[in-house]
């Protein structure tokens, strides 16, 4: 099943659930090697799930998927955003590693990972002390910071250097 749901003032919706395999199945097969589609097939024949072989559902791997958007790859396609799926395909990097295994996946789709620049960082107050080691990190390696007020705010408290940015609905009904 597809999955979509949204978080909002402490509540969980789910928005929509869909029967899909096309690009799930795959996915989830590949990372932890298990025939997905064929076991389907096997439990819904009556087989029980005890007599399957299953390889570990625990793989020893990551696996990140991501998304090839029409606009990466055509000039004028449109590049707005919403809800609904816009992808014309996927990649998958695999690793032992996270990060490698996520830069892997990014370049597949065409995505260049910058490696100085400036970052854009707002977080809801009780997320800001879990994003001190990465934004260690990256400001140790040259990258400038914007941030919404109270992020600066907070972010000027540990050492960085930060300017504030307004956030884009501010003013805005």
């Amino acid at each position: 099943m597809n999955v979509q749901y949204a978080y909002q003032e402490k509540q969980l919706y789910v928005i929509e659930v869909n029967p899909r395999a096309s690009r799930t199945v795959p996915f989830v097969a590949k990372s932890t090697g298990n025939s997905i589609a064929k076991i389907a097939a096997k439990l819904m024949v009556g087989k029980k799930l005890k007599d399957i072989n299953l390889l570990s559902p625990i793989p020893t791997h990551f696996s990140v998927k991501e998304v090839t958007f029409p606009f990466v790859r055509f000039d004028k396609a449109d590049s707005y955003l919403g809800p609904e799926m816009k992808s014309t395909g996927e990649a998958m990097g695999i690793d032992k590693k996270f990060g490698i295994a996520y830069y892997k996946a990014q370049e597949m789709v065409g995505n260049k990972i910058p490696l100085k620049g400036t970052i854009l960082i707002t977080v809801r107050d009780e997320d800001k002390p879990k994003i001190l080691e990465s934004a260690r990190e990256f400001y140790d390696r040259g990258f400038k910071f914007y941030a919404t007020k109270n992020t600066a705010i907070f972010l000027r408290k540990n050492g960085f250097e930060t300017k504030i940015s307004e956030k884009q609905n501010k003013g805005k009904k």
